[in-house]
């Protein structure tokens, strides 16, 4: 299983240094099996398509405030979200989930994905969502309420307004909430079901620093069942390249 968490941020946010820290920490500490998604609100790197979210998730609790596949949630500091991710990564996962390929033209990006499913649930409500994340986007200003030496570890800023970069933003989604009718309702074991799914990609600033997120989500419960990522990096004459990546049930 691959654990998605996604943090809802600003830069006017002056406690959101703590959601940076906790998410940064989490990504050293865990690598490639946690998924940060930092979605912004109030700012320049707000994006539409991540405002359902925010809406369902964030906004009634306040920022920072994170979820951990939308199982669980709560405030995004290192200790809070580890107890969650760890709790939610020993949960096994009923669908492998696989991005084929994708291809670019212009502004479009067009995913390629597949999954199969561990379980035979005759009246599932499954469906796909996608997002792109991008690292070192700024710099930007951000409020700073941790300005006593100490006051936050891993966090050396002690002036009320830092200029920085930001990492897990994301910078695309493509029916975050889960595309109705993306898979049939009655989904069969060891079968396998492609998507294919278009996403503007416009705000995209550097390929090399950008990840393609796939997650399958459940309709009914919200939760998100399973995920993989994968680095995108543009090759010559606008071609894309994918480091592909497949998380089975087994993980």
């Amino acid at each position: 299983r691959n654990v998605v968490v996604e943090e809802g941020t600003g830069t006017w946010c002056g406690n959101c240094p703590r959601g940076i820290v906790g998410m940064r920490m989490m990504a050293e500490k865990y690598g490639d099996k946690f998924t940060g998604i930092a979605a912004h609100s109030g700012d320049e790197m707000e994006i539409e398509g991540y405002a359902p979210f925010l809406n369902r998730y964030i906004d009634v609790a306040g920022y920072p405030y994170c979820t951990v596949d939308r199982v669980y949630s709560g405030d995004p500091r290192f200790d809070e979200l580890e107890g969650n991710y760890l709790k939610e990564k020993n949960v096994p996962a009923i669908v492998e989930v696989n991005i084929v390929d994708t291809s670019l033209d212009g502004t479009d990006l067009t995913i390629n994905t597949s999954a199969r499913f561990c379980i035979n649930d005759y009246f599932g409500e499954y469906a796909w969502a996608y997002a792109i994340t991008e690292n070192n986007v700024g710099p930007y200003v951000q409020t700073n309420y941790y300005t006593a030496p100490g006051s936050l570890d891993g966090w050396d800023y002690t002036e009320p307004a830092v200029v920085m970069d930001f990492d897990d933003v994301a910078v695309a989604a493509y029916e975050i909430l889960g595309e109705e009718g993306s898979f049939p309702n009655f989904v069969k074991m060891d079968e396998t079901y492609d998507n294919s799914a278009v996403v503007n990609v416009s705000k995209v600033r550097d390929w090399d620093n950008a990840h393609l997120i796939a997650m399958v989500i459940n309709r009914k419960t919200g939760f998100i069942e399973n995920s993989t990522s994968c680095s995108l990096s543009l090759t010559g004459m606008g071609g894309m390249e994918t480091v592909p990546s497949q998380v089975s049930v087994k993980d």
